[in-house]
């Protein structure tokens, strides 16, 4: 009977005991981690009701279970036993802690083995972007209409990363960007873990003109870099083209200036790479090629007093560049107006009475034709015969032609020959003047002299 009664105590104090035990288990479950190359991770694991001893693995490899551990001089446990931390520090990392962790404790007394796993991804930013064959910030020259492809490289990333390109500050998109290929980098060791990533794009164009100063950027996107600190490379484009045709200013067509004005004629072109130069001519000769630039325009001004000689003279502005073969040109004529710059009498300048004295007054040229008045001893003369002659010098020479009768009881007659330009208030003006000759007798001799006097009979003579 007693002995039954013993057994039964003992049956219940092994019951009693365990219902009170508690199995160990983690407390905190270590996590996966992402981390930046070069930064520091810390896998977290705590266990609650500890009994067994606790260490860490690395791709199933234990790593023991000092603080300290033997051949990873960065790896480090840490943490406070009373309460069954037991963390994994890893400083510096590199991509050789890119692996999967485990935090293990053993068994112990009723306790079992209890397992928890964890990777820890560690990433790297990519060391280099790079437009092939064009340094940073270079020049790129192309022709319009010329196809350019460009390459981009974005060097040793894991993983690898993305390329978006920008023409200005507009991302390019579509059919001109060929899709991302991706090589892998092998360590010179041949440490799978130690596998880096380049990323290859393309974009392809036709260059226009109005890419001509446009920036081509290829630009780097990775979770390891900072979005505010893009990581970027840019070539400029310096697209050859034709220039725009030239134009005239400072003269319309059909617009009069006159002789000794100042004209300043400036000519234009706008566009083309390299800007166009610029050439004055006159009547097809040049007189003028210093021409200067601001940007994408050219100037050539041309600054003179008109002159005769501009009256009809075609003025014409010639622009090229490497990418024409035909000049292109701008041309004016010019309309001068200019009055005589005198007149000139011809004709006898002595005669008698009753003589038909013939007188020619040809005006210098004069642009519009230059009209001639006479005027004989203060009259004007309207019996005039006047041509009018294109003059080689520009502008026309106005030719008038008049007779003269010598009237009696004169002893000189006065000749104005008036140049006027109608459009132009300019009047130049020549006088002649005619001395006329007297006849006397002189021991029976008609001669002659240029005063008036008396025919007297024989023998006598004029008093004084």
């Amino acid at each position: 009977m007693c002995a039954k009664v013993s057994n039964l105590f003992f049956t219940i104090c092994v019951l009693a005991s365990a219902c009170a035990f508690q199995q160990q288990y983690f407390r905190v479950v270590p996590r996966s981690l992402r981390v930046q190359e070069g930064a520091e991770a810390v896998l977290e694991c705590a266990v609650a009701n500890l009994a067994g001893q606790v260490q860490w693995a690395k791709d199933g490899f234990a790593l023991g279970f000092s603080s300290v551990i033997p051949g990873y001089p960065r790896y480090t446990m840490f943490g406070d036993r009373r309460h069954g931390v037991y963390n994994l520090r890893i400083v510096n990392a590199t991509l050789e802690d890119d692996a999967e962790y485990q935090c293990q404790v053993g068994p112990a007394q009723m306790h079992k083995v209890i397992r928890a796993n964890a990777s820890l991804n560690v990433i790297s930013p990519p060391n280099a972007v790079e437009i092939i064959n064009h340094p940073p910030n270079s020049k790129l020259e192309v022709k319009e209409g010329e196809d350019v492809t460009l390459e981009c490289q974005v060097k040793n990333a894991k993983p690898a990363a993305r390329i978006v390109w920008y023409r200005g500050n507009v991302e390019i998109r579509g059919d001109r960007v060929s899709g991302e290929e991706v090589k892998e980098v092998e360590s010179p060791n041949g440490n799978p873990k130690l596998t880096r990533y380049t990323t290859i794009s393309r974009v392809h164009f036709k260059a226009s003109a109005d890419d001509d100063y446009a920036d081509f950027t290829c630009e780097a996107r990775h979770e390891a870099l900072q979005r505010d600190v893009p990581m970027r490379s840019t070539v400029q484009l310096s697209v050859l083209y034709p220039p725009g045709a030239p134009y005239i200013e400072g003269y319309a067509e059909g617009e009069t200036v006159r002789r000794g004005q100042s004209l300043e004629l400036v000519c234009r072109s706008r566009g083309g790479n390299p800007p166009a130069q610029l050439i004055w001519y006159k009547n097809g000769e040049q007189i003028r090629m210093a021409y200067r630039t601001s940007g994408r325009m050219s100037e050539n001004v041309l600054s003179f007093k008109a002159d005769a000689s501009d009256n009809k003279a075609r003025y014409t502005c010639e622009a090229k560049n490497v990418m024409i073969s035909n000049t292109l040109k701008a041309e004016i004529d010019l309309t001068v107006l200019f009055a005589p710059a005198h007149v000139t009498i011809s004709g006898p300048s002595e005669a008698r009475v009753g003589d038909p004295v013939p007188l020619t007054c040809s005006t210098a040229p004069s642009n519009p034709a230059a009209d001639i008045k006479w005027m004989v001893r203060g009259k004007y003369h309207m019996e005039a015969n006047n041509r009018t002659v294109i003059s080689p010098e520009g502008g026309w020479v106005t030719t008038s032609n008049i007779t003269v009768v010598v009237e009696p009881g004169l002893k000189s007659v006065a000749v104005v020959c008036h140049g006027i330009n109608p459009q132009l208030p300019e009047n130049v003006v020549s006088t002649h003047t005619i001395n006329v000759l007297s006849r006397w007798w002189n021991n029976g001799v008609d001669s002659i002299n240029n005063v008036h006097s008396t025919r007297y009979p024989k023998g006598r003579a004029q008093k004084s």
